[in-house]
């Protein structure tokens, strides 16, 4: 019966979603939002006890990492120049991974530490400049030249 509640949740925001940013200018991932939406008040039921924490727990931490998984995969356009996207994927992910355990757990303090090294990766791995934000965004939303030329590129590191 929880598998059934927590997927009926995913859909049903992840529509409202779609249906919101189509009406509106949002640029958001429904299914992102969906699956995020469900584990945050997931965890929150959890917390105050509203839900069983014996039900609760596994599907919580599958939806948090994939949360995590998704995160890793939207930051690694900002990488900063020189970095390795495996070694970036790997540190937050694990570290991500562990955050969601210990956040399952209600292991408060380790999921403080979890945090701060997070927060030490994104420094060291990912250039938030207002220039970096920019480009990514003008690369992604400007002509068709700049699109054919990205895609060129991309094809050059590929095939």
């Amino acid at each position: 019966m929880t598998i059934i509640l927590v997927l009926s949740s995913i859909l049903i925001v992840t529509f409202s979603a779609r249906a919101v940013s189509r009406l509106s200018s949002w640029n958001i991932c429904p299914v992102c939002v969906g699956v995020s939406l469900t584990w945050i008040v997931m965890f929150i039921g959890m917390s105050f006890f509203w839900l069983p924490v014996t039900e609760f727990q596994l599907p919580t931490a599958i939806l948090m990492g994939g949360s995590i998984v998704g995160i890793a995969y939207k930051l690694e356009g900002n990488l900063r120049s020189g970095r390795s996207q495996l070694v970036w994927k790997t540190l937050f992910m694990t570290t991500g991974f562990g955050l969601s355990y210990e956040l399952v757990s209600f292991d408060w303090p380790s999921a403080l530490f979890a945090l701060v090294v997070l927060a030490v990766i994104l420094y060291l791995f990912i250039d938030m400049t207002k220039s970096n934000r920019l480009q990514s965004r003008s690369l992604l939303h400007g002509s068709g030249e700049k699109v054919e030329k990205l895609v060129e590129e991309m094809k050059k590191g590929c095939c």
